[in-house]
């Protein structure tokens, strides 16, 4: 756990209208005011607190190999090749949920990457001791089981940029609920779902397999990846126990900032 973000709050300011809007307001501002941790003055604040320089993220780079027989989107990891994954089961990757993971059967996965000249494939081998607990739709895939991959299809672009540029894509995976709710995916930065993309979750004893593939021109017409080609790419797992929100959630290589931050992504590179 780390201090994230440090707000000063101009009392004078914003008091006639932010806390003073009604008693129950005001009752909760005036008891955190009271709090012996709440620091009153901002030359106190300065005085008081030294926060260190923060720590450059080293970009790893993954490789995603060329798949000269497309995977068959079954929800099986039979016809992947399944070596240089992207493994997420270290305590440092988890930017959501430290006091609630339990280690890697708790919350764990290993992710692939296969790519041609039409799309895009991902697999992900999950470890999930509480899986399927996602009964969200579109925009709220993110607050239950599912996977997130961030990409930029500019090569170009410049690596470090702090916002998305064009290019950038944010893109979750939902397991839905193995009932009603069925997987989806769902593309954050276009707004709707990818054109002729496919899914499929299923289930093993200690998690879960989600597969699917996307279109390269449902996220960008005219984007095609060659051997050697190095973009910005990021990958998470969201992970909810109780089925209502999400409780965990693990980063590959970025931080809590890495659904609008590229500069903290790693390095997706294409191979043969």
């Amino acid at each position: 756990p780390y201090i994230r973000q440090l707000s000063w709050f101009d009392v004078k300011k914003e008091a006639d209208w932010r806390i003073e809007t009604n008693e129950k307001t005001l009752s909760a501002f005036k008891t955190v005011i009271n709090n012996p941790y709440v620091i009153s003055n901002s030359q106190i604040l300065s005085n008081t607190i030294s926060l260190p320089a923060t720590k450059a993220i080293t970009k790893q780079t993954v490789l995603a190999r060329f798949a000269a027989n497309p995977p068959k989107i079954d929800g099986s990891l039979s016809d992947w090749t399944t070596s240089n994954p992207i493994v997420i089961d270290q305590e440092s990757q988890l930017q959501e949920g430290y006091s609630l993971w339990r280690g890697p059967s708790d919350l764990s996965g290993k992710i692939y990457i296969q790519w041609d000249s039409s799309n895009l494939y991902i697999a992900a081998d999950v470890k999930d001791n509480h899986p399927f607990k996602n009964t969200k739709t579109t925009s709220n895939i993110w607050n239950g089981d599912a996977i997130e991959i961030t990409i930029g299809l500019n090569p170009n672009a410049q690596p470090s940029r702090e916002k998305f540029a064009k290019g950038d894509r944010q893109i979750g995976f939902s397991t839905g609920d193995g009932k009603s709710v069925k997987p989806s995916i769902w593309d954050w930065t276009n707004a709707e779902e990818p054109k002729n993309s496919k899914i499929v979750v299923s289930r093993k004893p200690d998690g879960y397999i989600l597969e699917a593939k996307i279109p390269w021109d449902s996220l960008m017409a005219g984007f095609v990846p060659s051997s050697g080609m190095k973009i910005s790419f990021d990958c998470a797992i969201d992970d909810s126990d109780d089925g209502k929100s999400r409780t965990k959630q693990m980063v590959w290589n970025g931080d809590y900032m890495f659904y609008k931050d590229p500069g903290v992504w790693g390095i997706l590179k294409f191979v043969n």
